[in-house]
């Protein structure tokens, strides 16, 4: 017997491949967003490691903007809430700019101190790779 992939486990790969064309780093980790119920929401983390020029500021750059799930507290922007930390108001106007562009199915955002990510559920098309790509590098071009 032959097993084939699915068309859904294509669409997976072929998204991925586009992540790690981007110099992107698909990661799977267990502090992902949850839902109200506090299950975990199928997602995962796609990354944008942080280069060396970046390192000297990382390490106060720990925050996590979530899709609004009533948990976490209230952001500056309708739909999102912080759990934990907020964002230093130096990448703010950057975020605002990289939330208008992101999918729908991003669940949320993260600096931490592997690099800038958006975690996500991997529904959609290969452009929306370039998208998250591009959001990413924006926010993480104005951390200082």
């Amino acid at each position: 017997m032959v097993l084939k992939p699915s068309r859904r486990q294509k669409q997976i790969v072929a998204l991925r491949e586009e992540a790690r064309r981007c110099g992107l780093q698909v990661q799977f980790s267990l502090d992902t967003v949850s839902d109200e119920t506090g299950r975990h929401l199928a997602s995962v983390r796609y990354l944008l490691p942080w280069l060396a020029k970046d390192l000297e500021h990382v390490d106060t750059q720990h925050w996590l903007l979530i899709r609004d799930n009533g948990r976490g507290l209230p952001s500056s922007w309708v739909g999102w809430r912080w759990q934990g930390r907020q964002a230093p108001v130096s990448c703010q106007q950057a975020i605002v700019e990289g939330l208008a562009d992101l999918p729908d199915t991003v669940n949320g955002l993260c600096s931490n101190a592997q690099g800038m990510g958006a975690y996500w559920q991997e529904r959609g098309e290969l452009e929306e790779v370039a998208i998250i790509d591009k959001a990413l590098r924006k926010i993480s071009n104005n951390m200082k």
